[in-house]
């Protein structure tokens, strides 16, 4: 039926281009409230579609609900991963905003967020059930040669004296097992995919507390116009604070024991408005470690990284803390693991620093390994001069951390520098917990693919089971509609 199938995805792709156009901001940032509108007329186009497709068809469309998906996938996942204007070749200039827009970055990923091709999908998956669930309304309502038939009278009486004799005749306890199956495979996808869900924010969440969102460095060693840099990416709307930063390897040692480290440099004065490092310092004792007070969050960096005695200060993860069997106030000592030029020649350098205290970020790789220092401390140590390996920042929106990378780069005039986001420096890590959770996914997926065929099978069943009165209906008058009319209630009572 190519005039009702062309009629429906016009439609279609209209109606959903022009939703996108005036829902969805051309901010970095789409309000959630403003997403869920968009999501819910989306849902209502692809069910009007499908209803156009069963009106002008005047049957259950399946082939034209597959091609009108298909075609709706092409269309949209071209434009939300390259963008239509880029591919038509339309100028970035001008007073087309929109454009210029779609040339600075994805459209998907400025639009919809990091995870947009999974919206997608989706999306493409429920628009082409929402178009066969149209159709059939259309083909139960418009029935061809009929015209509108919004009666259920005559086909609830027969549908209800049928569900009826299902009872009694032990049939119906198919169904149930049916429905049972889909309501217990239901239950464990979302119950696996809520606790994955969880776990890898949990994960998120403590990676951020001591990492930024954004990290801006440069290529080579020289990294000494970090002031300049800091007031431009502070500049734009969606960065909320910068710091700079160090980030070396060194050996940590006192009394008899040595410990590979890994040396952060901080600025005490700007540090916590990028990362929680402030707020996940606490109190050491025996077994536990009690967080500070929130009102100290904001000045706690500057006394614990002070000069004490002489004494530049360091601060400890607390698996460290416990290894290394210290006290506070106690010294030990800095190591770099290379020479450093200096006037004995290239010699490793060595510095004493006072334990000042302890920090807990939840993550045994930075309990054990991670130590703080400040950043001037951390140049004298590594022969940095007035360098230092990047800027940290934090933004607003941290799922959009790409967008805003782009943004950043652009700030600071592109090479030598570049941006690297959350995630890609924790690729590993979500890599592992992404492949995880899609595998989790599908084996539960399985399961609830069984129980639908088992629901299935057994309307199929009913209406072989029911030929002769089909028959029977039929020569007295019925047309195909009613009987139509008399299943699908069956099957919506089996759906809810």
């Amino acid at each position: 039926a190519w005039r009702a199938f062309f009629l429906s995805l016009i439609l279609q792709v209209t109606l959903i281009a022009f939703l996108g156009h005036t829902l969805l901001s051309q901010s970095v940032e789409t309000p959630p409230n403003q997403m869920l509108v968009f999501w819910c007329l989306c849902g209502f186009v692809a069910l009007l579609s499908g209803f156009v497709l069963g009106k002008y068809s005047a049957r259950l469309g399946f082939w034209e609900s597959y091609a009108l998906s298909a075609a709706s996938f092409v269309i949209f996942g071209l434009h939300l991963a390259i963008g239509w204007p880029k591919l038509m070749g339309l100028p970035a200039v001008g007073e087309l905003a929109y454009v210029e827009a779609v040339y600075n970055s994805t459209p998907g990923l400025r639009l919809l967020g990091s995870m947009w091709q999974h919206y997608f999908l989706l999306t493409c998956m429920l628009s082409f059930l929402l178009n066969i669930l149209g159709g059939s309304l259309a083909f139960i309502f418009f029935p061809k040669g009929y015209g509108w038939q919004p009666s259920f009278k005559l086909e609830w009486e027969i549908g209800r004296q049928y569900l009826k004799a299902q009872k009694q005749s032990g049939a119906n306890s198919t169904a149930t097992v049916a429905i049972l199956g889909i309501g217990l495979g239901v239950a464990a996808l979302l119950i696996v995919t809520a606790l994955m869900s969880g776990y890898q924010q949990e994960i998120e969440d403590r990676l951020l507390s001591t990492n930024a969102h954004l990290v801006l460095q440069k290529y080579g060693i020289d990294f000494v116009e970090y002031d300049a840099m800091t007031k431009k990416v502070e500049a734009l709307d969606e960065v909320i604070a910068a710091t700079p930063f160090t980030f070396n390897e060194a050996m940590l040692s006192a009394r008899e024991k040595s410990f590979s480290v890994l040396l952060k440099g901080l600025d005490p004065s700007t540090a916590h408005k990028v990362t929680s490092v402030a707020a996940n310092i606490c109190v050491p004792a025996e077994k536990t470690c009690t967080p500070i007070e929130d009102s100290q969050v904001s000045s706690i960096l500057g006394e614990m990284l002070d000069t004490q005695n002489k004494l530049p200060q360091i601060i400890v993860g607390i698996q460290l803390f416990r290894k290394l069997g210290l006290d506070i106030g106690d010294t030990l000592k800095l190591t770099t693991p290379v020479g450093i030029a200096g006037a004995r020649g290239n010699a490793p350098r060595r510095i004493a620093f006072r334990l000042a205290g302890a920090f807990r970020s939840g993550m045994h790789e930075f309990d054990s390994r991670l130590v703080y220092v400040n950043y001037q401390s951390a140049q004298h140590l590594m022969g940095l001069g007035q360098a230092v390996n990047g800027l940290e920042m934090r933004i607003a929106s941290p799922q959009n951390a790409p967008a805003i990378g782009e943004q950043a780069l652009s700030a600071v005039g592109r090479y030598p520098y570049r941006v690297t986001d959350w995630r890609e420096l924790n690729h590993g890590i979500f890599t592992a917990l992404q492949l995880q959770k899609i595998v989790m996914f599908l084996v539960l997926t399985f399961i609830i693919i069984v129980a639908a065929f088992n629901v299935a099978s057994t309307l199929f069943m009913a209406v072989v089971a029911k030929n002769r009165e089909i028959a029977v209906l039929k020569a007295i008058g019925a047309h195909d509609a009613t009987i139509m009319k008399i299943f699908v209630l069956e099957g919506w009572i089996l759906g809810l």
